[in-house]
Formats: C-alpha cells, sequence, structure tokens
C-alpha cells in the first residue's frame, strides 16, 4: 500500500491526486479541491498528503489525523 497520496498541478486548472507508486485517484478543477479529497484519502488509509507546487517540489505535508481531539477542534 501507498505510503502517501501526491496533490500535482498538470495546469493552472488540473490539479491530480495521486498515490506514490503513481496511480491517479482524480483530476480536480483547484488545489483546494484537489487537497480535500487527498486529505479524506489519506486520513482513511492513515498515510501523509504530500502537496507539491507548480513547479513540483515538494509544498508541504499534511498528517491526517482521526483521532476525538482533532474531531472535536475541526483538525481532522
Amino acid at each position: 500500500m501507498p505510503r502517501a497520496i501526491h496533490v500535482l498541478a498538470v495546469d493552472v486548472s488540473d490539479w491530480i491526486v495521486k498515490e506514490e507508486g503513481g496511480r491517479e485517484l482524480g483530476h480536480y478543477p483547484s488545489r483546494e479541491a484537489a487537497q480535500a479529497v487527498a486529505y479524506k484519502v489519506a486520513r482513511k488509509r492513515k498515510v501523509e498528503v504530500l502537496i507539491h507546487d507548480r513547479g513540483g517540489k515538494l509544498e508541504k505535508r499534511l498528517r491526517p489525523s482521526k483521532g476525538w481531539i482533532s474531531r472535536l477542534f475541526g483538525r481532522g
């Protein structure tokens, strides 16, 4: 099973969510939409999200949490 879900830009209005192994999970019209989907998938699979900038460079890592404290404060 992949250890991370990636969010990558293809074009101005085309963002891809894909597994670490290369399998695409979907195309989205904005970074925010792709990031939201990636976060949900990563949370379910208990892996991290790696968000890349338009040039492909790693910009941010998110580690989804499913704990009750995170849900209580809206962080998971």
